[in-house]
């Protein structure tokens, strides 16, 4: 099973949970959900009316033209709830992480990579408020566009993720060790416009690590 691709299709929910399962190699919708509650502490039907998660599996689009080696490195993905919502939040502050070492853990596994990702995400939600929204916005790079002014609750919410780093996940009998760079952020361009957020995003994440 690649976890991702079975995170992918509970979000968009473009099928039933039976095709679902039969599509990853369950026989019933019942041995999928026990997979899915074993990741997700929930079953899908849960996970579908409560997640705070968006744009977690975005189009890949074309590289940023601007900025230096690291920025064109950088593939560029369709965030455009992301700077939908940031229209409506443009005081808000935003927390950007960035998974250390994913590549060592993709060596070990690319199954140990996806587990890496679910794992981030779930420290995310845990931190989060109830207001805060997880934006994917690269392959490990996210943002959690919060619902506050404050630099004192985003700095909160970053020392939560980082009360976590070096805490490890289980992948086929090995414990692998994760942490997140993190990196704060409050854009005082007005307008900012769309691709300028998907930069300022990653340049926060370069700066941070």
């Amino acid at each position: 099973m690649n976890n991702m691709d079975l995170l992918a299709n509970a979000l968009t929910y473009m099928e039933n949970h039976l095709d679902i399962a039969l599509r990853y190699g369950y026989s019933t919708n019942e041995s999928f959900t026990r997979a899915f509650k074993q990741v997700w502490n929930c079953n899908p039907s849960e996970f579908r009316h409560n997640t705070r998660f968006s744009e977690l599996f975005p189009k890949i689009e074309k590289p940023l033209e601007n900025g230096d080696a690291y920025m064109k490195e950088r593939r560029h993905v369709d965030i455009t709830e992301l700077y939908d919502l940031f229209v409506k939040r443009s005081d808000c502050y935003f927390v950007c992480c960035d998974v250390k070492k994913m590549l060592d853990i993709n060596d070990i596994s690319m199954k140990a990579g996806d587990l890496a990702i679910i794992e981030t995400m779930r420290r995310m939600e845990n931190a989060s408020g109830e207001e805060d929204v997880i934006f994917r916005i690269g392959g490990d790079e996210f943002a959690i566009l919060t619902n506050s002014t404050a630099i004192s609750y985003a700095q909160e919410l970053t020392a939560k993720l980082k009360q976590d780093n070096e805490r490890t996940f289980s992948f086929e009998g090995k414990e692998i060790p994760l942490s997140l760079h993190t990196g704060i952020t409050q854009f005082d361009k007005s307008p900012l416009r769309y691709n300028e957020l998907f930069t300022e995003l990653h340049q926060t994440i370069k700066d941070c690590k």
